[in-house]
């Protein structure tokens, strides 16, 4: 299973602006979303490198670099989704409008699959919660060991 990074001209053509702002409204969930998920692997590694704190700084500020960037651009994103509904005309920013996932990554592609799949079973496992209710240790356990078996599946 490829994961397809969502970026330029996803949408429809500047023909139909509507259906052009429907998909950047969706584009700009999928971005949330996979910085939610990255933030779920920097949980997973905190976990995993407990009582190394040199080591689970390095990794915080990458990671902490890498979600501030991709929260920027989906913060971007909608304040030109508000000036192309205002004014249709520039419909075509949208469609040229890179999200670049994962940037600050030395593999974004591997970076923004694991994302997604860890997005997908938080989605899966704890469909109701909500984003900002911290995980136990026991539940990150439980979503690493999840999204390490459908990692697997893919390879």
């Amino acid at each position: 299973m490829a994961i397809k990074l969502a970026n330029k001209s996803d949408s429809p053509g500047s023909s139909d602006p509507k259906a052009a702002m429907e998909s950047f409204r969706q584009r700009i969930q999928h971005q949330e979303d996979l910085m939610y998920g990255v933030a779920l692997f920097f949980e997973g590694i905190c976990l995993l490198y407990a009582g190394q704190e040199a080591v689970i700084e390095t990794f915080r500020r990458q990671f902490r670099n890498m979600i501030q960037t991709g929260t920027d651009a989906a913060h971007r994103a909608a304040d030109l989704l508000k000036q192309v509904e205002q004014d249709q005309s520039k419909v075509a920013m949208i469609e040229q409008f890179d999200f670049a996932p994962c940037r600050g990554h030395a593999d974004p592609q591997k970076m923004v699959q694991r994302a997604q799949i860890l997005f997908n079973v938080y989605k899966r496992l704890y469909p109701d919660r909500s984003r900002s209710e911290p995980f136990s240790e026991d539940e990150t356990l439980c979503l690493m060991e999840e999204a390490g078996k459908e990692l697997k599946k893919i390879r």
